[in-house]
């Protein structure tokens, strides 16, 4: 429950005398406002046009809690004895206040309860009907029948009075039972120096309004008929920019200034009868009230709604990004039993074997190489989602991305019986290489996935570019079975396939298209695509034109002679052992003399030992102060030249590009047989014997 705002010294006393400070305050208060009340001229004893004492004990009880139930008993009682009503009658106004306010805390903590906010339309609804309405027809027919038995009020005039004092309670509990009830639940940082300006300019501008219109002896309402809404606008802009609390401190101001204006006879109700000025003064404010808390109320819980919006945003950004720190961080250590298993297999798969055991190693290079694919499109996602990804916008011949395109897929293509063509293109592009290339293989692998294969009919895939207004669509068209154009926003979700229910690993695995999406996101181009259902589908990117080549290159394929790598001496720097074991026996099997070192420190005492080896494998990421790059650049300074690559699970872009050009070669994990078996003979061919 809130504490009222009081000094330090106050805080600092025990429990009770606290507590008993705080009764004689607040019951002081409850004092202050009930004189107001009583000060403005009443068409009976007692009956007053607004009661901001209800209000305030009300807000009190709610906001506070009900502890503060004798503020109402004692307040109340003080103040009629003060205005020289007798002792019985006096307790029993004290009754009927104790009653009004403790049945509105009821209702409105138990039977429905409410947030002291009042950011919700619903609580400032309940709020209106059972605290302004139900609670206060209550308090007021019991004030109006003490009245009546003290002989403060004749009995004929019951009903009129008792209407009267019940508009009085109601009206005091909206525009002071509001606002006491929001002040006991401060909100987070209040307001900020801008917002308080404009609270204080809202303020002025609507004290300004409201005294042209209740306290101006002009009578401009004569002129004008409307003239009395002209506070309107400045309440609903405080409810609009403030909220409730706003709402219910432009109300207040109204109110006190109409009620003063209207008591001297002054303002559009001022000339009325007592009666019937009153109960339209009533009915002004409460419209004008309920106007500005609702709108309030709505401004506050549309807040609301986005501050949670945001907050879940946040949130699952963050869980989001927590999972893609985790398998970008992760990558070096997953990647190295995968590295371990590559190199095992290329191994038996050298050795003799009979068809059964082909058929064996040919499932089990399948099931790999789908697992790296699965790994490699998961670390993809997970970089281009950290936005660690690095893009550096370049010009560049299309035909060289095409060509290598045609010499990496023509074999997959003419494997599963696909016919993979490829049209020149002589134009030079504005993008990053590496992503779209990463784009352009991706479109290709999913082309080649889904086209057909039957008796009757080949699949086909088909890469090309053309103009298309002032920018380059670069197509992969496929004959395959296509997609339904309604499903078009959902092909780039992640993990998302068509017509693959079974989860079949032969059709990819529903992430190409998915870091197609967010590689195309940071190089600022658009995607296209477009399908027949049935007969195939496009997919297409629109990148920049920068010129033309002057000379079309020439699509072939570059082959590497069969030169084996016998007789060399390699040097092998890796600290896990699995790894460690499974280059040993993939070397060993190709001839060479394996020297192992498992740091760098390790590799230069070996050297200084008189060991000088043909070749040198490092792996990045190695124990000590040296890491593989280091390492090489250290051997080269002790022996002279000599081939070396480097070996690494991390991929980042800055790693790849400082250990091919300090280096000379870079792998990543985990490195194929035939990647390994190509780079040892291109070194050892001018290296050794």
């Amino acid at each position: 429950m809130a504490r009222l705002a009081l000094p330090s010294f106050v805080h600092s006393m025990n429990g009770e005398g606290r507590h008993g400070v705080v009764l004689i305050v607040a019951t002081a208060a409850y004092v202050a406002l009930a004189t107001v009340g009583l000060s403005m001229e009443m068409p009976a004893p007692f009956v007053t046009p607004v009661w901001p004492a209800s209000g305030f004990a009300l807000g009190l009880l709610v906001g506070y809690g009900p502890v503060y139930w004798p503020v109402a008993a004692g307040g109340s009682l003080v103040t009629c004895l003060w205005w020289g009503m007798p002792l019985p009658g006096s307790l029993g106004m004290a009754m009927a206040a104790t009653v009004e306010a403790v049945l509105g805390w009821y209702l409105l903590t138990r039977v429905v309860p409410i947030r002291r906010p009042l950011d919700r339309l619903r609580d400032v609804a309940w709020f209106v009907i059972l605290g302004s309405k139900a609670a206060t027809l209550v308090g007021a027919a019991l004030t109006t029948i003490v009245l009546c038995v003290a002989g403060v009020m004749p009995w004929a005039d019951f009903w009129t009075n008792g209407l009267l004092i019940w508009l009085g309670h109601a009206l005091g509990v909206i525009v002071v039972g509001t606002l006491v009830t929001i002040s006991s639940e401060q909100a987070d940082g209040g307001l900020s120096a801008r917002r308080w300006g404009e609270a204080a300019l809202i303020g002025v501008l609507l004290l300004l309004a409201t005294a042209l219109v209740f306290a101006s002896p002009l009578r401009f309402e004569t002129y004008f008929p409307k003239w009395t809404y002209l506070v309107f606008p400045f309440v609903l802009w405080a409810a609009a920019r403030l909220g409730t609390p706003g709402a219910a401190a432009a109300c207040l101001l109204v109110a006190a200034v109409a009620v003063a204006g209207t008591e001297r006879g002054l303002g559009p109700f001022g000339a009325n009868p007592p009666p019937l000025g009153i109960l339209s003064l009533q009915a002004f404010i409460a419209v004008l009230a309920l106007s500005g808390l609702t709108l309030g109320a709505s401004v506050e819980e549309r807040e609301e709604a986005r501050r949670a919006a945001d907050h879940a945003r946040r949130v699952a950004e963050a869980a989001n990004q927590s999972k893609s720190l985790f398998l970008a961080s992760a990558s070096h250590d997953l990647r190295q039993p995968l590295n371990a298993l590559s190199l095992f297999h290329g191994v038996l798969s050298a050795r003799p074997h009979g068809l059964e055991e082909a058929t064996l190693l040919g499932k089990m290079r399948d099931a790999l190489d789908a697992l790296v694919e699965m790994f490699n499109g998961l670390l993809d996602v997970s970089k281009l989602e950290l936005g660690v990804t690095e893009v550096v916008h370049g010009t560049f011949p299309l035909q060289s991305v095409f060509d290598r395109l045609e010499s990496e897929y023509t074999g997959v293509a003419e494997g599963k019986g696909v016919a993979l063509r490829v049209v020149p293109c002589s134009l030079v592009v504005r993008s990053e290489p590496v992503l779209l290339e990463r784009i352009l293989r991706n479109f290709v692998a999913n082309a080649i996935i889904h086209a057909p294969i039957t008796r009757t009919q080949g699949g086909r895939v088909l890469i090309g570019a053309r103009r298309w207004r002032d920018q380059l669509r670069i197509d992969v068209i496929d004959n395959g079975v296509g997609f339904d154009p309604e499903l078009k926003d959902r092909l780039f979700d992640e993990l998302y396939q068509i017509g693959n229910p079974e989860r079949r690993r032969a059709k990819g695995h529903g992430l190409g298209l998915a870091i197609v999406k967010k590689a195309a996101g940071l190089l600022g181009h658009p995607l296209d695509v477009a399908s027949v259902p049935g007969r195939g589908a496009r997919f297409s990117i629109l990148v920049p034109v920068a010129g033309r080549t002057r000379k079309r290159r020439a699509m072939a394929a570059k082959r590497v002679q069969d030169v084996p790598a016998l007789n060399c001496t390699v040097l092998v720097v890796e600290d896990a052992p699995g790894v460690m074991s499974a280059m040993e026996t993939a070397l060993t099997s190709l001839g060479c003399t394996v020297l192992e070192a498992g740091c760098g420190r390790s590799a230069l005492d070996l050297l200084e030992d008189g060991l000088r080896p043909d070749v040198v494998i490092a792996d990045y990421r190695l124990p000590g102060d040296l890491d593989g790059i280091e390492t090489v650049a250290r051997i080269r300074r002790l022996i002279g030249p000599v081939p070396a690559c480097v070996i690494s699970g991390d991929v980042a872009k800055p790693i790849r590009d400082q250990a091919t050009r300090e280096v000379g070669a870079f792998f990543s994990k985990p490195i194929r047989p035939n990647e390994l078996h190509k780079f040892l003979e291109r070194a050892c061919a001018g290296n050794c014997d």
